[in-house]
C-alpha cells in the first residue's frame, strides 16, 4: 500500500489518498485540513501523518495522524514547515523540528526525542535504520536509541553533498540529490558495493521506492 497526497492547487483542494498495489486501486481517505508539506506511512499502512503547512500569519506548521479512523492534531514539537516524516516502529516518526534539529516523536504519547542538527529523514523498516542529513553528509541510525552514538556514515555509498535522500526497505538502494551550478541538482542512484549512475526523475523530485528489496523486485 502507498500513501500519496495532494497538496492543493487550482486543480483541487488538498487531500490524501492510499493506493493498492499491484492494481493501483484507490481509496481517498477523509480530510478537512490545510495544504501538506510531507507524508509518512507506518510500516503496515494502516496509520499515516501528514506534516499541514501553515495557512497564514499566526499560525504554524503541525503534525496530523490518521489514527484509522480520524486525524488527530499532535503537540510535543513545532516541526519545521520544510520537514519531512519518516514512519520509523510502532507509533515512532522521525520529524525536524523548528530549530533544524532531528527528532523522533511518538504520536500515541507525543513524546519527543531530540538529536543533532540535521533533515531529510527517511526509513529503512527491514534494515531496522533510518538515514537523515547532518551536516551535508548522509547519517545512518539504528531504530533503537538513535541518538546514544554519533551517527555513522553508511557503508558502500559515494555520496557527495547530499541535499535530499531516499532509501530502500532493505536499505540497499539510495537515491539523493547533490547541487550544481546555477541552482540545479544533480540525482543519483546507486546499490551498495555498485557505481553511482545518473538519475534524472530524482532531480525533479519524481518517484518512490515501493518494493521491499533492491533492484530485482523494487519499483520506482
Amino acid at each position: 500500500m502507498v500513501w500519496a497526497c495532494r497538496r492543493g492547487d487550482r486543480a483541487g483542494p488538498p487531500g490524501v489518498e492510499r493506493i493498492r498495489l499491484p492494481d493501483l486501486t484507490a481509496e481517498e481517505v477523509p480530510w478537512s485540513g490545510g495544504r501538506i508539506g510531507a507524508l509518512a506511512a507506518s510500516p503496515e499502512g494502516e496509520r499515516a501523518a501528514v506534516l499541514e503547512l501553515p495557512e497564514g500569519p499566526g499560525t504554524v506548521p503541525r503534525i496530523r495522524h490518521w489514527t484509522g479512523s480520524e486525524w488527530r492534531v499532535r503537540g510535543g514539537i513545532l516541526p519545521d514547515v520544510s520537514s519531512r516524516l519518516a514512519w520509523l516502529q510502532g507509533s515512532w516518526v522521525a520529524c525536524e523540528s523548528s530549530d533544524r534539529r532531528l527528532v523522533l516523536l511518538d504520536l500515541d504519547s507525543e513524546e519527543a526525542q531530540e538529536g543533532p542538527a540535521g533533515s531529510n529523514p527517511c526509513a529503512a523498516p527491514a534494515a531496522r535504520l533510518w538515514y537523515a542529513l547532518v551536516g551535508g553528509s548522509v547519517a545512518e541510525f539504528p531504530y533503537d536509541r538513535p541518538f546514544e552514538a554519533a551517527a555513522a556514515r553508511p557503508d558502500g555509498f559515494d555520496f557527495g553533498t547530499a541535499t535530499t535522500l531516499r532509501v530502500t526497505p532493505d536499505a540497499q538502494v539510495f537515491t539523493w540529490t547533490e547541487p550544481r551550478l546555477l541552482y540545479q541538482s544533480s540525482g543519483y542512484l546507486q546499490r551498495r558495493g555498485d557505481r553511482k549512475t545518473r538519475f534524472r526523475a530524482a532531480e525533479r523530485g519524481l518517484g518512490a521506492v515501493v518494493g521491499p528489496q533492491a533492484f530485482e523486485s523494487s519499483h520506482v
